[in-house]
C-alpha cells in the first residue's frame, strides 16, 4: 500500500557512496518531524520516488561529495599524517 507522506523541506543532501549512485538526506516529514532518509528511484512508496527526483534535479541544492570512511583511506595517505 502506497502511502504519500507529506514533507516540507529536504536539507543535507549527501552522496552516501563514492561511485554516486545513492545519496542521503534529511527529510522534515508533516508527522515525523526530522528524520535520515535515503530516497531512491524504485522506492515503494510514492514519497520516496518524488523526493529522490527532485533532489537529482537539484531543486533542493547540491549533493554533497562523498567523504570517505577511516576504512577507505589508503594506509599510505594515513601513515602520512
Amino acid at each position: 500500500m502506497d502511502t504519500q507522506m507529506k514533507y516540507t523541506t529536504v536539507t543535507n543532501l549527501r552522496w552516501a557512496n563514492k561511485e554516486k549512485t545513492t545519496f542521503s538526506c534529511d527529510v522534515n516529514f508533516d508527522q515525523l518531524g526530522i528524520l535520515p532518509f535515503t530516497p531512491t528511484p524504485n522506492d515503494p512508496e510514492s514519497h520516496g520516488r518524488e523526493i529522490y527526483a527532485r533532489c537529482i534535479t537539484g531543486e533542493f541544492g547540491e549533493i554533497e561529495d562523498y567523504v570517505l570512511q577511516p576504512d577507505e583511506i589508503p594506509k599510505e595517505i594515513e601513515q602520512n599524517k
